[in-house]
């Protein structure tokens, strides 16, 4: 966004807004898929050392995917106004839905720790009344 005005200086206004609007549609699927790497209630827990495996082979394939995504919007997305702006809409839309469906994860997984948490201070802790 912060782009838009030097971009439309230099492109003019629709080349510069569907630019903008593809790029923040191809950021949010990150978005997603770095909620899928939460892993119960952040600070709870110590570091567990395979979670650093997982996330290096997380990281791996995601520069693969990227840079994926980015030949097939260079050979074919970009080709066309039209198709940029359907493109856009699409994966804009299956963001959306995959962040839904991944702070539902998220929020499972935290009511999941927590509920261990308040067991586990239940059995060090007595209750003085």
């Amino acid at each position: 966004m912060l782009l838009l005005p030097l971009l439309a200086w230099f492109w003019g206004a629709a080349d510069a807004l569907l630019f903008v609007a593809c790029s923040a549609a191809a950021a949010s699927p990150y978005l997603s898929m770095e909620f899928r790497l939460i892993d119960g209630v952040p600070f709870t827990q110590p570091p567990d050392p395979a979670q650093g495996a997982r996330q290096m082979i997380v990281t791996l394939v995601g520069i693969f995917v990227v840079l994926a995504a980015l030949a097939v919007q260079y050979f074919v997305i970009f080709r066309s106004r039209m198709l940029a702006a359907a493109a856009a809409l699409a994966i804009g839309i299956g963001a959306w839905m995959a962040t839904r469906i991944a702070l539902r994860s998220v929020e499972r997984q935290m009511r999941y720790r927590l509920g261990l948490l308040r067991d586990e201070a239940g059995r060090i802790y007595k209750e003085v009344a």
